[in-house]
């Protein structure tokens, strides 16, 4: 959008501004504008995991699954723990039919946390 290539020459803050306009662009629902802004953001500074996360969680609801892996994928890596973006990849591996990679995440949910309910529901696809 053109008034914003102006706004971000001017503002104090442009990186911050810019990951702001993008994530609210993601929730109204323009996921490709928020991308675009975003992706600058991301590469200059990998370790934004909450940037990742919501990124890959709104592209995954586009259906756009590889590209929501990718994201959610490296925010896998930065943060192991992290059981959302677990279950999400492990719904992403069915969807896709790849049931022997959804089974991955979900053991390690259910390693941690055998109570799970959501990773024991979509460990019952898997079977």
């Amino acid at each position: 959008v053109p008034v914003f290539t102006k706004v971000f020459q001017i503002a104090p803050n442009p990186a911050k501004l810019r990951e702001e306009i993008a994530i609210l662009s993601i929730e109204e629902g323009s996921v490709a504008y928020g991308e675009k802004l975003l992706s600058p953001i991301i590469e200059q500074s990998p370790n934004k995991i909450p940037l990742l996360i919501k990124l890959g969680f709104a592209i995954e609801k586009t259906g756009d699954h590889d590209k929501a892996l990718d994201y959610l994928s490296q925010a896998e890596q930065l943060d192991p723990g992290n059981v959302q973006v677990k279950l999400h990849i492990a719904r992403i591996y069915i969807a896709k039919g790849m049931i022997l990679r959804a089974e991955r995440p979900l053991k390690d949910i259910l390693k941690t946390d055998p109570e799970n309910r959501e990773a024991r529901e979509l460990m019952k696809q898997c079977i």
